[in-house]
């Protein structure tokens, strides 16, 4: 919200819809699963809705969400599987345990500047996805090591390891 002017999404969907004839989706990446909530009522089975908050993943299933895109998911993919699978068969306290995991991850790297430090992380258990684009730059050796370090002391980069050996 660079304009301080908020517009709910389900308002959006909801012109999206009567106004553009093959409308297909919404991507939603707020905060206020409210409006979420709204925005699966306003979509029903006429166009998919996309969640974008890896951190809020499963709240956002308990609203119907199934659907997601996420910046952790190149290399979280195998723990959030699990999470679904777990949510999927109500064990919600072990689809708890694996959105604790994404949600460290992100928190260790948000101080590294998030783009940045997923890069960072992705070549940590081998998916190189290339160097940061400009204007954004690319971790240093050290920044890298102190990340990877801090993911470690959370147990997410073990978590994150074990999960993709345990899915080839």
């Amino acid at each position: 919200m660079v304009s301080g002017v908020t517009v709910p999404a389900a308002a959006v969907a909801q012109e999206a819809l009567a106004r553009i004839p093959n409308f297909a989706g919404v991507k939603f990446t707020g905060e206020d699963l409210g409006d979420l909530g709204r925005v699966i009522e306003v979509c029903g089975d006429r166009c998919r809705v996309f969640f974008g908050r890896d951190d809020m993943l499963l709240p956002a299933m308990a609203l119907g969400v199934r659907n997601a895109v996420g910046m952790t998911f190149n290399f979280t993919a195998p723990i959030a599987r699990a999470m679904v699978h777990a949510f999927g068969g109500r064990d919600i306290a072990k689809a708890a345990c694996h959105q604790k995991v994404i949600r460290d991850i992100l928190g260790a790297a948000m101080p590294f500047g998030i783009v940045n430090a997923l890069k960072a992380l992705g070549q940590q258990v081998a998916i190189d996805c290339g160097p940061c684009r400009l204007p954004l730059t690319t971790l240093t050796h050290g920044e890298a090591r102190s990340l990877a370090d801090a993911v470690d002391l959370r147990g997410a980069l073990a978590a994150v390891r074990n999960a993709a050996l345990k899915a080839a």
